[in-house]
């Protein structure tokens, strides 16, 4: 689904593709945005204010997370979607859809993406925690 000539570090475009999830977990879709975009030498190894990192992000968001890191973000990154996706409570961030609908996404907006019946992706099952050789 990459172009020809893509690779780690490059930047390149793709038609998206993809499936029918469940709800995604908001926070953490922002998250993997902020690796993307910078590094993941950026986040915390525990959720706790110990943590330089956490305690970075907890202070002043995912900028001051960044700027502790010495990590600037590209110009167009968009800070106002992540700092709503990535609010500490749940109850503030924003649906999916509301993400979607940001204008980070426009280019986007009205794209058919091609998803893969059901059918196949049954099969394609990974059980979390099952026993190696069960």
């Amino acid at each position: 689904l990459l172009p020809a000539g893509a690779g780690p570090g490059l930047l390149c475009t793709a038609e998206p593709c993809g499936y029918t999830v469940p709800p995604a977990d908001i926070f953490a879709v922002g998250v993997c945005i902020v690796v993307m975009m910078c590094s993941d030498q950026l986040l915390w190894q525990r959720a706790l204010l110990q943590d330089r990192a956490f305690a970075a992000f907890r202070a002043g968001g995912w900028q001051a997370l960044v700027a502790a890191a010495a990590v600037p973000p590209p110009e167009w990154a968009p800070a106002d979607l992540l700092s709503s996706m990535l609010r500490p409570e749940p109850w503030m961030r924003p649906a999916s859809g509301d993400c979607l609908a940001s204008a980070w996404f426009a280019d986007l907006h009205g794209a058919e993406v091609p998803v893969h019946p059901a059918e196949e992706a049954a099969g394609d099952v990974i059980h979390v925690g099952a026993a190696a050789g069960a």
